[in-house]
């Protein structure tokens, strides 16, 4: 069969930020081309650095007429791409951030196409299938969870007419009901995944002229954290690592392929450094197999670092470590099911920027402000920790964001279960983090847009809230982020003053 995966546009992309390709595009790709005939339309690469897609929007509260018509013309080359590779099915994932132009998509799509099948896979399809059909009823099926397995066994029920009863993970449409088969199991052996690459994705050679920034890779997948605004766990339920051997094959496989402007690997889990033995086996053989590539931890816990981590991850050249902070309040912590001591929290935090700082390692502190727990007085104290963050650590830069209800996470439970209030954000508030295209058109549902909307503060009026979030994250935060990742002088800030 003639199979296509489209990857839409990942919503407000920098400026200096080169968006890599879709990694589970390319692990769908790797097992479906052994049989079929497949082409990969990865929205960020046939239209370059996905930032254009959202300047002008960016700059204002609404999306104007001519923001508007520029989204539709992009909608309607992507699907005219789409149409070129001559599809019997067509797969597309979905990110909760970006499910708006998945919903235009697939739409415009299976007007033009009602011939065609279309599957769709992701967060939301795997975590909220009902509401998720429901809201497209042009979607023709959906694979829950882990893909790889179910989408070979339903392209095959589907090349041969016959019944998906008995595919498990998938749910469809049959006499006006929505079906859903059972769940199927995670894969037992991740090494037993072909190595994936980037061979079938369109554009991709014309792309890569100006080279990839580094090899990005996943040693895992899931996290054993359960934080309660986090679809990560929800969605995998566990963690489970691939062989160091297999990521080696991997990385190899890449560089063979692929040019990149420097030695550098990305290692991209969700939850890098779960057990410090299992850090040192990985990282010990990686470097003998590289020794001469430097390496980064995009993602990790601030419970699993030490000075003896620091050390080593030094020692055998680790350049940034990314790690969520989330907050320094008690109140917020447990809230947002990060249980430890905020004030030995707050401690442990500093040891680390001055760790780093003495090594060199850069740092991203990535956070979030505003829990319906927070006071004023808390959220001016959670800013001026990271103004004391800019004025003091040269090696460390910061992301702060609004608080936000992800669908199947335990917020988003609560909010179901009416024990969290919610609003639609006002259009003077910051503007909506990672807000995609068509997003003013789909958020009437938060599952489908949730930055569109707030949790209700329990300690200050809305109309405040909302101006202190403004003024902290706008003004007063995100300059400073800018000036750290772009590599400008760093003149000292003034702290907030609580009025």
């Amino acid at each position: 069969m003639n199979i296509t995966i489209f990857w839409p546009p990942i919503p407000q992309g920098s400026w200096n930020f080169r968006i890599c390709p879709s990694m589970g595009s390319a692990y769908l790709d790797a097992v479906l081309r052994e049989k079929h005939n497949v082409s990969v339309v990865d929205a960020n690469i046939v239209h370059g650095n996905t930032a254009e897609f959202y300047k002008d929007y960016n700059e204002v509260n609404n999306p104007s007429k001519k923001v508007l018509s520029i989204w539709n013309n992009i909608l309607i080359n992507l699907i005219r791409i789409t149409e070129k590779t001559n599809p019997e099915v067509l797969c597309v994932g979905s990110w909760s951030y970006n499910m708006p132009v998945v919903a235009e998509f697939t739409r415009l799509f299976k007007a033009r196409n009602p011939d065609i099948p279309i599957i769709l896979g992701g967060v939301n399809p795997t975590l909220i299938p009902d509401e998720t059909m429901m809201a497209l009823p042009y979607i023709d099926y959906i694979v829950r969870g882990e893909g790889e397995e179910t989408i070979i066994e339903l392209m095959d029920m589907l090349s041969k007419s016959k019944p998906l009863n008995g595919v498990k993970g998938v749910s469809f449409w049959k006499n006006g009901k929505i079906i859903h088969t059972r769940d199927r199991a995670f894969i037992k052996k991740l090494d037993d995944l072909p190595l994936m690459d980037y061979e079938d994705f369109l554009g991709f050679k014309e792309w890569n002229k100006l080279p990839m920034d580094f090899v990005q890779i996943m040693t895992s997948r899931g996290c054993v954290a359960k934080c309660s605004f986090c679809t990560v766990y929800q969605l995998w339920k566990a963690q489970r690592f691939y062989s160091p051997k297999y990521i080696n094959k991997q990385i190899k496989h890449l560089l063979d392929l692929y040019t990149y402007k420097t030695d550098t690997v990305a290692f991209m889990d969700d939850n890098f450094v779960v057990n410090f033995d299992l850090l040192k086996k990985l990282i010990n053989d990686f470097k003998t197999s590289f020794p001469d590539f430097i390496w980064q931890i995009v993602d990790m816990r601030v419970d699993a670092m030490s000075k003896d981590f620091f050390d080593y991850i030094k020692k055998t050249g680790c350049e940034f470590v990314g790690f969520g902070v989330e907050s320094i309040h008690s109140q917020s912590l447990t809230f947002l099911n990060k249980t430890m001591n905020p004030e030995e929290y707050k401690k442990k935090i500093f040891e680390i920027l001055n760790l780093a700082e003495k090594l060199e390692i850069r740092t991203l502190l990535s956070s979030i402000l505003g829990t319906p727990e927070e006071r004023k007085e808390d959220m001016i104290m959670q800013a001026n920790f990271f103004i004391e963050v800019f004025n003091k650590y040269k090696q460390a830069n910061f992301d702060v964001a609004p608080l936000v209800v992800h669908p199947a996470t335990d917020l988003w439970y609560k909010y179901k279960r009416n024990e969290l209030e919610v609003y639609k954000r006002p259009l003077h508030s910051p503007k909506r983090f990672y807000e995609g295209m068509f997003a003013d058109k789909w958020d009437h549902l938060l599952c489908f847009v949730p930055n569109a909307y707030r949790i209700l503060s329990t300690k200050m009026p809305k109309e405040e809230f909302e101006d202190l979030l403004f003024d902290l994250i706008k003004n007063r935060l995100n300059p400073l982020t800018r000036i750290a990742r772009d590599g400008l002088k760093r003149d000292r800030i003034d702290y907030v003053e609580y009025h």
